[in-house]
């Protein structure tokens, strides 16, 4: 009997000790993943991936602007929940069934020299660097297939933009704006569209774009 008691102990122990440890594991693999598809650095405060259910939970998720502007913080995100589909990652494509971003806010900036901070942002770069396709052409192909990647529901909410402008010196000059944005987007199959869509989004409902130039 006391024999059964250790074993159980033991059981119940290596069962918290891997869900600690994949949840850890997890956590600096997405804010490495993010740091890859934005081009800047990302913290998560929380980070849980269900033992039965093929669910993860985030919570409290910022991306930090590159160096040169006075904020820290460009996005402020309160809750991100994912399901996704394990036999089809095991096949190597990324399939997230449904993802659920509860964005708190996004800080839009204009620092001193006049740099805005979307544009650090890889998808923003890739956008402003299309080529014609004669130059297309004459770039050597690279090696490797890209990431496969999915997502067949994506909800997104936006709360809140601020726009701060440091480039006339002093004080910034800010305007905010409460959008509350809640809509929802399919059949996305690029991930550096996730981060377009939140900047389409946000600027829709605002002067924002203009401001900025």
């Amino acid at each position: 009997m006391k024999f059964l008691k250790v074993v159980l102990v033991i059981i119940i122990s290596l069962v918290v000790v891997v869900a600690l440890t994949k949840n850890t594991v997890a956590k600096i693999g997405v804010e490495k993943g993010v740091e890859v598809v934005t081009g800047l650095k990302m913290n998560v405060g929380s980070f849980n991936i269900g033992i039965l259910k093929t669910l993860i939970g985030i919570n409290d998720m910022k991306l930090y602007n590159p160096k040169g502007y006075e904020d820290s913080v460009m996005l402020d995100v309160g809750e991100v929940y994912v399901d996704y589909n394990l036999p089809s990652i095991l096949k190597g494509t990324i399939h997230l069934e449904e993802i659920r971003i509860a964005l708190n806010e996004l800080v839009v900036v204009k620092n001193e020299k006049g740099e805005l901070n979307l544009n650090a942002l890889n998808a923003v770069k890739s956008e402003k660097a299309k080529d014609t396709p004669a130059e297309t052409a004459k770039k050597p192909t690279k090696k490797g297939e890209p990431i496969k990647i999915r997502i067949d529901k994506l909800d997104l909410k936006i709360g809140k933009v601020i726009y701060k402008d440091y480039s006339k010196g002093g004080a910034p000059v800010v305007n905010e704006y409460n959008i509350d944005i809640d809509r929802v987007f399919t059949d996305i199959t690029e991930p550096g569209t996730v981060i377009k869509l939140i900047l389409v989004e946000a600027m829709m409902g605002t002067p924002i774009a203009k401001l900025a130039d």
